[in-house]
């Protein structure tokens, strides 16, 4: 399975459905200039949008529910995210959908339409990029934003 065969897919067909969303994570990184390896594909999405995503992707293979996370709950930086997975023979894929919480809403709004290679794509802005990796706060997180030049020294 090729991760970027299947992010093309999975973004033609919301595109196709209008459903609205934000790559966020690995993808955005690479769309924002700094090619880097990942092993998901992550999308941030209005929890309205959620079910229709999911039957979108259902019909993509991602048939996998693993169900829902939150992290800091009850606190400002309050994130949830919906796992569903694709697997083919022995290969799977992860993606995740992040909701867009009260902390993501500005993230969300501000997201831009971009051409990667050929592909529409609707993508968190910079500053969004910057946002999200701060509140994650992984060593990879902060390094992506070092390469970014995204991070204050």
């Amino acid at each position: 399975m090729d991760i970027v065969d299947e992010f093309r897919a999975v973004v033609t067909a919301l595109n196709t459905a209008k459903v609205p969303y934000a790559v966020c994570g690995g993808f955005a990184v690479f769309i924002h200039g700094f090619p880097r390896h990942t092993q998901d594909i992550d999308l941030l999405i209005r929890d309205e949008d959620l079910s229709h995503a999911k039957e979108i992707l259902a019909s993509l293979g991602f048939t996998i529910d693993s169900g829902s996370f939150t992290f800091h709950q009850g606190k400002p930086n309050e994130s949830r995210f919906h796992r569903v997975v694709k697997v083919v023979g022995e290969d799977f894929l992860m993606l995740d959908l992040l909701a867009v919480t009260p902390a993501r809403v500005a993230v969300f709004n501000e997201r831009e339409a971009r051409l990667a290679g050929t592909l529409p794509v609707t993508v968190i802005s910079r500053a969004g990029l910057r946002t999200m990796k701060l509140d994650a706060g992984r060593p990879k997180d902060l390094e992506d934003l070092r390469k970014l030049e995204l991070m204050d020294d």
